[in-house]
């Protein structure tokens, strides 16, 4: 079964910016808007200038789209694409985790327009009540939504056709770069294996240097071709029966090595012995693996990693637990921000592309589960992500994995 990664709220505000109608929210579990409430209050406070930019210059543009603002929460920080629109005194604003998703909101804010007008008019037929004028007003904001959607569509269209254009270049690009990266790692294997010919110390440490180099390369191609299919929206989830338990120990027993040679104990428990659930193997075991290499990269030799894997409820957990330097409090929402980058440093001069954790995020939201972080400097962090049991009602029963 595939499934496609969404996530959004879309709402009516007045010309201040304050709440007047929730129209949809699939952010329950992270954000709860309510009318009334500035909007302002779901906004980042490093990022409220450009929010009040965003609406200062949307009551004198009829459109705006595609300003990348980060969301206050604290149990899963991160970026969403705000689009608005202006009309008769009211502000229509859409926030998606997905640049190509706004005509979805639009789509369905039309739909719920007009079953508005549809029962306006029903009620002023059964109440026979000479109520034309407010009638006629309410038509006329029916009739400038319209035209807005008609922008909007057309803005989208275009951001779409940039997109694409956008995601052929990153393709391309990475195909040509991927091969003859790969191929400076291997002979670089081949030179340090000593196959070549004897080196000198000094000659193996240029080429390990290389080597690694390269390798971080493919890992920053790889990681740049995954983003552009998640916020492209054209990531596929591959949805089979797998169990969980296995997933997690499998990325144990390899990054256990990489532990060992920092001199980092790394340990895991699990309270079961298996957890079937229907996600995307692959995709999870990508999360898992940064979460632990992460821990092992910002964590001092002697201390302890520990992994967890539980069921609770009607959700299964993975947790990563680091003795490591901590996060400061301030900087918890780059985490999860592409190409972020945050004041603590590697502990042995690893690289990171900073892309990880944003893709991390957004699979396990394409998972309908969550991932969290919690964090003291000083002390370490703990990582955790949460997947359902259980498909979402509607969902087809994905085949099972060989």
């Amino acid at each position: 079964m595939k499934q496609k990664i969404f996530h959004g709220f879309a709402v009516l505000c007045d010309q201040d910016g304050r709440i007047e109608l929730i129209l949809r929210n699939d952010l329950k579990n992270i954000l709860n808007p309510r009318p009334g409430a500035p909007l302002s209050t779901l906004i980042d406070e490093a990022d409220l200038p450009d929010y009040y930019t965003f609406l200062y210059r949307l009551k004198n543009e009829t459109v705006l789209y595609d300003w990348q603002l980060k969301i206050d929460s604290a149990t899963e920080p991160g970026e969403l694409y705000f689009t608005g629109g202006s009309f008769d005194g009211r502000i229509f604003i859409i926030a998606s985790s997905l640049t190509t998703e706004a005509a979805e909101f639009i789509d369905e804010l039309g739909r719920i327009n007009n079953e508005q007008a549809d029962m306006l008019r029903r009620a002023i037929k059964k109440e026979n009540r000479d109520d034309q004028e407010v009638f006629r007003d309410f038509a006329r904001v029916n009739n400038e939504l319209t035209n807005l959607q008609r922008e909007l569509h057309k803005k989208n269209h275009e951001l779409t056709r940039t997109l694409q254009e956008r995601d052929r270049f990153i393709g391309m690009a990475a195909h040509d770069l991927r091969s003859p990266l790969s191929g400076i790692s291997g002979l670089c294997g081949l030179l340090l294996d000593g196959r070549m010919g004897e080196l000198s110390t000094d000659q193996q440490e240029i080429i390990q240097t290389i080597c690694e180099s390269s390798e971080y390369m493919v890992q920053m191609v790889n990681d740049m071709l995954d983003l552009a299919a998640i916020e492209s929206g054209t990531l596929q989830l591959n949805i089979r029966k797998t169990d969980l338990v296995k997933i997690i120990r499998d990325s144990f027993s390899i990054n256990r090595q990489i532990a060992e040679q920092k001199e980092i104990c790394l340990t895991i428990k699990t309270e079961q012995d298996s957890i079937p659930l229907e996600i995307d193997g692959v995709k999870i075991r990508q999360v898992a693996d940064n979460l632990i290499s992460n821990a092992i990269k910002f964590s001092h030799p002697g201390t302890a990693v520990q992994v967890g894997v539980m069921q609770t409820g009607d959700h299964a957990e993975v947790s990563v637990r680091d003795q490591g330097q901590g996060i400061p409090a301030e900087e918890l929402p780059k985490l999860f921000t592409p190409y972020s980058r945050v004041k603590v440093s590697s502990t042995a001069g690893e690289k990171s592309t900073g892309l990880g954790l944003a893709i991390s995020q957004r699979i396990i939201r394409g998972h309908r589960g969550t991932l969290k972080v919690e964090s003291e400097v000083g002390k370490g962090s703990i990582f955790r992500f949460s997947l359902p049991l259980k498909p979402a009602d509607g969902e087809n029963t994905p085949q099972a994995s060989s």
